[in-house]
This record gives C-alpha cells, structure tokens and sequence, in this order.
C-alpha cells in the first residue's frame, strides 16, 4: 500500500505544522526572510529547493532534510525556481529584473539573462530542458 502524501508549508505566520519540512523546522528558518516558492527536484524528488526574498535559494535533500547548498548572486527577492526534467539545471527568476541559471550540483552561477524590464515573476525550462521563459509584471501604460 503507498504511503500518504505529507503536507509541508511555510507562510508569514509561520501556523503551519506538519511532519515533515514544517516551518518551524530547519527550512523556514534558514531564511532571513518570506520564502516565496518551493519546488521539488522533478524526476527523483530527491531535492527540494526554496526560493526566498533574501536573495537565496537553498537546496534541500528532501529525505533528510540537509541544506546541500546555498544559491546566492541575485541582488533582490527571488520569486520563483524551476528544475530541468534532468535534474541538472535550476532557474531562478528575481525582483532584480534577471533570470539566472545555475549547475544543480556545485551551485555555481553559470548565466545571468537581463533585459527584462520589471520584475521576473516566474520562470520554466521546456520538457527538454534546452529552453528557459520567464514572465515579467506588465508595465502599466497610463494613457
């Protein structure tokens, strides 16, 4: 028989509780500030990484919960984290108008993509992982 799902979430408040990845645990407090996503590795769900407004996103080993490591680089509020299918590759997606991608596995920065005129929002590699979007928050034309 499978086993049930375990509920994990993070807010402001911080009422959530759960067994596992609760916000009292190690993942919410990790962070100095509103983690504003969490996504798990796709393929294994081995990893699980938390995107924050302090600038970080951390990766998780889900099963033991361990802080693997720290993404750092961005210079304002992460807002969204995508894996490749493969695992590989993250992005993340910032206040500071840029997308960056990242090796899953040392952490290092290897791209940063600007351009963007407002904040990025959200972003998604292609099933393939070859291609990376992001989407911004429209500039509102007065007329």
């Amino acid at each position: 028989m499978a086993s049930r799902p375990q509920l994990a979430g993070a807010s402001d408040g911080c009422s959530t509780t759960c067994p596992n990845f609760c916000p009292q645990s190690r993942v919410h407090t990790a962070h100095s500030n509103t983690i504003s996503c969490v996504k798990f590795s796709p393929s294994s769900g081995a990893f699980l990484a938390t995107a924050s407004a302090d600038k970080t996103v951390k990766v998780w080993r889900s099963d033991t919960r361990e802080l693997v490591q720290t993404l750092e680089g961005h210079s304002q509020g992460i807002s969204d984290v995508a894996w490749t299918t493969a695992e590989n590759y993250l992005c993340t997606a910032s206040d500071d108008h840029t997308l960056k991608l990242w090796d899953a596995q040392t952490g290092r920065c290897l791209r940063t993509l600007t351009g963007h005129t407002n904040f990025v929002f959200c972003c998604c590699f292609s099933p393939q992982g070859h291609l990376v979007v992001g989407a911004l928050i429209p500039v509102r034309c007065e007329s």
